[in-house]
């Protein structure tokens, strides 16, 4: 990891190039020990205190799901929840094409907890960014899931 810290924007652009991710992985880029809390038969979920990052934010928990195999396949996937300043949705759209971006998932209302979720298509899979209803034009998530076939 640099000794400056990364923009999150460089953030993201290392974890892309590292795809699929592993836990070997992530700590390379983000200096993060990510730790086995629950294996299934189904998943294994490792997850860490991410990085203080350039914009003042803070990836306050990272979480990579993998095949219990450890292998980072079509049901696998990597968050990184953030907090500190505010990532506006105007600001994600500015740095990908805003036609590219897909509305997947919206908040149904029951809850501030609910997200709205924008994803946009890249070569490896999915790269989605969420935004909790509690503050729905700061960004709360980024993850990182192979493309469903």
């Amino acid at each position: 990891m640099q000794n400056t810290p990364m923009t999150l924007w460089q953030l993201i652009t290392a974890l892309e190039q590292q795809m699929p991710l592993a836990a070997s992985k992530i700590k390379t880029v983000m200096g993060v020990e990510l730790v086995e809390v629950e294996r299934t038969d189904a998943y294994t979920l490792l997850t860490g205190k991410g990085p203080t990052l350039a914009e003042g934010l803070s990836v306050t928990n990272a979480s990579l799901l993998l095949h219990p195999s450890m292998k980072f396949d079509d049901t696998s996937g990597f968050g990184m929840e953030l907090t500190g300043a505010c990532i506006s949705r105007d600001e994600v759209s500015r740095r990908y094409s805003d036609s590219d971006l897909e509305l997947t998932q919206h908040p149904r209302g029951r809850s501030l907890e609910e997200t709205a979720v924008w994803s946009i298509h890249r070569p490896w899979g999915v790269l989605s960014f969420a935004f909790k209803q509690d503050r729905p034009d700061c960004l709360f998530d980024v993850s990182f899931r192979k493309a469903l076939r």
